[in-house]
């Protein structure tokens, strides 16, 4: 059963997210336009990996002279100065990261633009093969394109990244003492968590907005219709409502964002204030030495920013995902009667 809230129409949670059944046009339609560009996805891919593994590298130098400035002997050979060739290599894996991450934005990008390009035509040509086509469809193909090319972006960029960072850290944090990867892998664990649940709500919040704007470009179009004929009365005072809901479902799409990252913020807080508590409890246990909670405090200060991003554009996906749903059931012909015209049959019939 469908609710409303503040005069809006909300998808339950369980239906928004149905992969199986409310996304299968989603699998059928947008994926297979995606599969000719996998190249361009693999390769990026690929520089995410060495991305994360150059990033997962760079606090070793700097732990290596933290150890040897506390007088553990350097195994480098005498002539050369270790903390100058541990300097070099911190600054030449910084150098590699930033290539990694340039080649990599740059073949995702292709990959979204040629995939999404691929899938706006080819859903133009489908409506161009219908003898009658609803209005207004065209252009919520366009727009539903562009968001989804957009959406992608995100995902391919901050979800896979922020996403294989967080298990890396887990991992290394794992090397250095099981105990604080496994905290730290639960206190992620509980992030998407929470994450998934804000990307059910915005996704449902989404559904109901796009019916809106939907019905909202019918009602502008009836408007300019019967501009000087004066029978656009009604349509300018549903203009004005439909306005008012369109800028109250923006605000709470925000507010659910908002909700969720301040949540990520205080699990991950709370996650860290147990990571270093524990490892100063196994320093003080003499099982890790200084340098080795040096840099797990390194790696501590590094996870924070992604763990947000990654929940954050999780969050993100839902309205991506009705976008994209939307695409898919044009890809795939199952086009069903919009708001619009289950709107405009109301009005003719009042």
């Amino acid at each position: 059963m469908t609710r409303r809230r503040g005069g809006a129409h909300r998808a339950p949670v369980a239906t928004v997210l149905d992969v199986r059944g409310r996304f299968r046009p989603l699998l059928r339609g947008v994926a297979p336009q995606m599969r000719r560009h996998r190249g361009l996805f693999l390769r990026g891919l690929a520089f995410t990996l060495a991305l994360v593994g150059t990033r997962l590298l760079l606090p070793l130098p700097l732990t290596a002279i933290v150890q040897i400035s506390t007088g553990r002997p350097s195994p480098l050979p005498a002539w050369c100065d270790p903390v100058l060739v541990l300097s070099g290599v911190f600054v030449f894996l910084a150098l590699m990261a930033g290539v990694a991450e340039h080649f990599q934005r740059l073949d995702f990008a292709h990959f979204a633009n040629r995939s999404l390009t691929d899938a706006r035509a080819a859903a133009l040509a489908r409506l161009g093969q219908r003898e009658e086509m609803p209005e207004d469809l065209m252009a919520q193909v366009m727009l539903d394109s562009a968001k989804v090319k957009l959406g992608l972006k995100g995902v391919l960029n901050h979800i896979i990244l922020n996403g294989l960072w967080v298990l890396g850290t887990c991992a290394a944090l794992a090397v250095a003492d099981v105990r604080l990867g496994v905290v730290q892998l639960c206190g992620s664990a509980v992030t998407l968590v929470i994450a998934v649940f804000g990307a059910a709500r915005t996704a449902a919040l989404a559904d109901d907005h796009r019916r809106g704007e939907t019905r909202l470009s019918g009602v502008v179009h009836d408007v300019v219709r019967d501009t000087g004929t004066g029978d656009g009365e009604d349509d300018l005072n549903e203009l004005r409502s439909l306005g008012a809901a369109s800028a109250q479902a923006d605000v709470r799409l925000s507010r659910w964002e908002n909700r969720t990252t301040v949540a990520v913020h205080v699990v991950l807080t709370f996650t860290a204030l147990l990571v270093l508590t524990f490892g100063i409890g196994a320093v003080e246990g003499g099982r890790l030495s200084a340098a080795v909670m040096f840099s797990v405090v390194a790696y501590m200060l590094m996870l924070h920013r992604p763990g947000v991003r990654l929940a954050r554009q999780i969050t993100r996906l839902g309205p991506l995902l009705v976008s994209a749903n939307r695409l898919g059931r044009v890809l795939t012909g199952d086009l069903r009667a919009g708001p619009r015209s289950v709107a405009r049959r109301a009005r003719s019939a009042c």
